[in-house]
């Protein structure tokens, strides 16, 4: 827990609570739980959506750090939907959604 907790601090500038096998990283208005799993779990990766205003300045702040994923870009899809992804230390994809 405390490499995940290290990552969202450093790389994603989030602030954490650590409580052992699980934690709470917080930025902003995005709060997410992170839990401790065992490694022989067949559910190990995971993804959450973060919608957001601004996308651009998350996708310069987080592709200057060359955490975009994959090998990145800021997409707009049908329906004007922008996006990127990351992924974290474990795996686990965060999306980064703007719907104008």
């Amino acid at each position: 827990m405390l490499a995940t907790i290290s990552f969202y601090e450093s790389k994603l500038g989030f602030t954490a609570i650590n409580m052992g096998s699980w934690g709470i990283v917080k930025r902003a208005n995005v709060e997410i739980q992170l839990n401790l799993i065992a490694k022989n779990n067949p559910f190990n990766a995971n993804s959450c959506c973060i919608y957001t205003i601004n996308i651009e300045d998350y996708y310069a702040e987080l592709s200057s750090k060359e955490l975009v994923f994959p090998a990145g870009r800021l997409t707009i899809k049908q329906g004007g939907i922008a996006e990127f992804f990351i992924q974290d230390n474990n795996g686990n994809t965060l999306f980064f959604r703007e719907i104008n």
